[in-house]
């Protein structure tokens, strides 16, 4: 479990979803589920969106848990959308998803 108050977020995942996560979101699965991390070589991303250059993935089958405080709300994104958030607000996000950074 989260080691602060934290609400649990279960990711139901299929074959061929690949999620990336804040550092220290995910904290169990169950079925396939596996965590790894992929690199962001992008240095303005990497120093300014608050996520880092090293990013955990979930993928598999199964249901991956994360961790979050506040209120969680879920967003799927239409084609060509663009979603601006705070960089302190985002947990997780499909890896089909362009992570960038505004001024």
């Amino acid at each position: 479990t989260p080691n602060v108050p934290a609400k649990v977020i279960p990711l139901q995942m299929r074959q061929g979803d690949l999620v990336r996560c804040k550092k220290g979101a995910f904290f169990a699965s169950t079925g396939t589920v596996e965590i790894d991390y992929k690199y962001d070589c992008n240095p303005a991303r990497c120093c300014c969106s608050g996520q880092g250059c090293v990013q955990q993935t979930v993928s598999g089958e199964g249901v991956g848990f994360l961790s979050a405080m506040g209120t969680i709300m879920t967003k799927k994104l239409a084609e060509g959308e663009v979603l601006v958030v705070d960089t302190n607000s985002l947990v997780a996000w499909d890896d089909t998803a362009e992570l960038g950074i505004r001024r």
